[in-house]
């Protein structure tokens, strides 16, 4: 049934498109607005070269295939959790992530207008208001490096230790763990 609905909508969509370049009366009035510059891109009868046949024209209707709220929210999502890893490379070409408009659309998608009420948007950081100079990156990253001092050790670990070096120095055999070979201090 899909199919047929689907070859239906395509036939329909080349039919207007022959109807509009046959149609010796219709003119499209449109400007186009490119590098600063605008160009007149009107189509008129006298501007339209060749015949339809020349054309290939294929209408693949396939945005008619329906999705329920659940399904669209459920993609958006998945959009976001794959780009959200690329969020430091976004954030250096100036795109910010709105997760007040992200909520607000899971909220509509998914008939749940209480999620908009469990957070607070004070308004202090609206989409694109903020100096880019001044803006730090809310992603950074951390290097901890993890350094063995020795001080302030159990009464343990020092009797421990003071039995290796005790060891070490008799007989100068290298105890496990140590790090020292025979003959040396």
């Amino acid at each position: 049934m899909r199919g047929k609905v689907n070859r239906f909508a395509t036939q329909i969509g080349q039919d207007i498109a022959h109807l509009l370049f046959q149609d010796q009366n219709k003119v499209i009035s449109n400007t186009m607005e490119t590098g600063g510059y605008s160009v007149d891109a009107t189509w008129t009868p006298s501007r339209r070269e060749g015949e339809f046949s020349d054309f290939d024209f294929l209408v693949e209707p396939y945005s008619m295939a329906y999705k329920s709220p659940i399904q669209r929210a459920q993609v958006l999502r998945q959009q976001v959790q794959e780009l959200l890893p690329m969020m430091p490379l976004l954030q250096q070409q100036g795109v910010e992530f709105d997760v007040q408009r992200y909520l607000e659309i899971q909220s509509e998608l998914l008939d749940i207008p209480r999620l908009l009420e469990i957070f607070r948007f004070d308004g202090t950081a609206e989409a694109g208001s903020q100096d880019k100079s001044s803006s730090q990156s809310a992603i950074t990253s951390r290097n901890n490096t993890r350094t063995s001092v020795r001080g302030g050790a159990t009464d343990r670990a020092q009797n421990q230790d003071m039995m290796q070096e005790l060891l070490s120095g008799m007989g100068n055999e290298p105890q496990p763990g140590s790090g020292q070979t025979a003959g040396s201090f």
